[in-house]
């Protein structure tokens, strides 16, 4: 894998969610400034999370793209010896010879 894919979240939203600053236990809190915090901190994530499942897909897509361009390549690398001797050999031979006649066959 490659480091990108190993990178963890920024350090600010692992901290907000860790400590939990901001969060109050029960009901007794109100509830008001709390959820409005979470739920900034949980868009937050998500939109990070988002983005790097985008930048994940597109780098796939890269990557199959070069996969499949060097696979021809050593296709390409492996049949070109054959071919080269191919035509070395049909050209010491000359031409074919040609029949009499049709039916003498």
């Amino acid at each position: 894998m490659k480091d990108r894919e190993k990178e963890s979240p920024p350090a600010e939203a692992v901290a907000e969610v860790s400590t939990g600053e901001g969060v109050e236990e029960g009901p007794a809190g109100g509830g008001e400034p709390t959820d409005t915090l979470d739920a900034a901190s949980l868009k937050e994530q998500l939109a990070y999370l988002a983005a790097e499942f985008e930048n994940f897909r597109k780098r796939v897509a890269r990557e199959r793209e070069a996969q499949a361009a060097f696979g021809n390549e050593q296709l390409l690398r492996a049949v070109l010896p054959f071919l080269d001797n191919l035509e070395r050999a049909m050209g010491q031979a000359g031409p074919p010879p040609m029949p009499s006649s049709p039916a003498s066959g």
